[in-house]
Protein backbone atom coordinates (compact mmCIF):
# COMPACT_ATOMS: atom_id res chain seq x y z
CA UNK A 1 0.00 0.00 0.00
CA UNK A 2 2.70 2.43 0.71
CA UNK A 3 4.50 1.75 -1.95
CA UNK A 4 2.00 2.30 -4.52
CA UNK A 5 0.83 5.69 -2.87
CA UNK A 6 4.59 6.49 -3.40
CA UNK A 7 4.70 5.62 -6.62
CA UNK A 8 1.93 7.96 -7.86
CA UNK A 9 4.23 10.80 -7.56
CA UNK A 10 6.09 11.61 -10.15
CA UNK A 11 9.45 13.67 -8.97
CA UNK A 12 12.01 11.28 -7.79
CA UNK A 13 13.18 13.53 -5.26
CA UNK A 14 9.52 13.88 -3.76
CA UNK A 15 8.86 10.27 -3.63
CA UNK A 16 11.81 10.03 -1.66
CA UNK A 17 10.83 12.91 0.90
CA UNK A 18 7.69 11.61 1.69
CA UNK A 19 9.45 8.02 1.78
CA UNK A 20 11.39 9.25 4.67
CA UNK A 21 8.87 10.82 6.54
CA UNK A 22 6.46 7.56 6.48
CA UNK A 23 9.28 5.69 8.01
CA UNK A 24 10.66 8.06 10.59
CA UNK A 25 6.85 9.21 11.34
CA UNK A 26 5.57 5.69 11.02
CA UNK A 27 2.62 6.99 8.96
CA UNK A 28 -0.50 4.83 7.75
CA UNK A 29 -1.09 4.18 3.72
CA UNK A 30 -3.66 6.84 3.75
CA UNK A 31 -1.19 9.18 5.61
CA UNK A 32 1.00 8.40 2.22
CA UNK A 33 -1.26 8.82 0.12
CA UNK A 34 -2.63 12.09 1.33
CA UNK A 35 0.90 13.26 1.28
CA UNK A 36 1.07 11.80 -2.52
CA UNK A 37 -1.91 13.60 -3.35
CA UNK A 38 -0.67 16.80 -1.79
CA UNK A 39 2.74 16.56 -4.21
CA UNK A 40 1.26 15.78 -7.24
CA UNK A 41 -1.24 18.61 -6.27
CA UNK A 42 1.73 21.02 -6.32
CA UNK A 43 3.13 19.96 -9.34
CA UNK A 44 0.57 19.95 -11.47
CA UNK A 45 -0.09 24.17 -10.15
CA UNK A 46 3.61 24.75 -10.45
CA UNK A 47 4.29 23.19 -13.98
CA UNK A 48 2.36 25.59 -16.24
CA UNK A 49 3.45 28.69 -14.80
CA UNK A 50 7.02 27.86 -14.36
CA UNK A 51 6.79 26.71 -18.03
CA UNK A 52 5.02 30.00 -18.69
CA UNK A 53 7.68 31.59 -17.36
CA UNK A 54 10.69 29.80 -18.36
CA UNK A 55 9.55 30.94 -22.25
CA UNK A 56 9.38 34.55 -20.97
CA UNK A 57 12.56 34.69 -19.31
CA UNK A 58 14.43 33.35 -22.76
CA UNK A 59 12.13 35.33 -24.73
CA UNK A 60 12.71 38.66 -22.29
CA UNK A 61 16.87 37.27 -22.60
CA UNK A 62 16.74 37.36 -26.88
CA UNK A 63 15.68 41.12 -26.78
CA UNK A 64 17.98 41.71 -24.41
CA UNK A 65 20.56 40.03 -26.21
CA UNK A 66 19.23 41.95 -29.43
CA UNK A 67 19.03 45.29 -27.93
CA UNK A 68 22.60 44.99 -26.07
CA UNK A 69 24.32 44.36 -29.60
CA UNK A 70 22.44 46.99 -30.89
CA UNK A 71 23.87 49.75 -28.49
CA UNK A 72 27.02 48.52 -27.12
CA UNK A 73 26.08 48.57 -23.48
CA UNK A 74 24.78 46.57 -20.62
CA UNK A 75 20.53 46.84 -21.33
CA UNK A 76 18.01 45.37 -18.91
CA UNK A 77 14.51 44.31 -19.95
CA UNK A 78 12.39 45.04 -16.28
CA UNK A 79 8.92 43.45 -17.32
CA UNK A 80 5.79 43.92 -15.22
CA UNK A 81 2.07 42.54 -15.44
CA UNK A 82 0.75 44.81 -18.02
CA UNK A 83 4.09 46.84 -19.49
CA UNK A 84 7.58 47.44 -18.29
CA UNK A 85 10.51 49.45 -18.87
CA UNK A 86 14.15 48.86 -20.94
CA UNK A 87 17.10 50.13 -18.67
CA UNK A 88 20.12 50.96 -21.02
CA UNK A 89 23.15 51.64 -19.57
CA UNK A 90 26.15 54.00 -19.92
CA UNK A 91 29.24 54.69 -18.17
CA UNK A 92 29.81 59.06 -19.28
CA UNK A 93 28.34 61.77 -21.29
CA UNK A 94 30.31 60.90 -24.62
CA UNK A 95 28.54 56.89 -23.54
CA UNK A 96 25.34 58.59 -23.86
CA UNK A 97 25.75 61.31 -26.56
CA UNK A 98 26.75 57.81 -28.56
CA UNK A 99 23.24 55.94 -27.17
CA UNK A 100 21.28 59.08 -27.93
CA UNK A 101 23.18 59.29 -31.59
CA UNK A 102 21.85 55.65 -32.07
CA UNK A 103 18.00 56.59 -30.47
CA UNK A 104 18.11 59.49 -33.15
CA UNK A 105 18.84 57.66 -35.86
CA UNK A 106 15.48 55.34 -35.43
CA UNK A 107 12.49 56.04 -37.76
CA UNK A 108 9.52 55.91 -36.04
Amino acid sequence: GHARALLSVADEKEQEKIWKKAVNENLSVRSVEQLARKAQEKVKSKSPEKTAQQRKSAYNNRIESKLREKFGTQVKLRTKKEGGSIEIVYYSSEDLERLMDILDQIKF
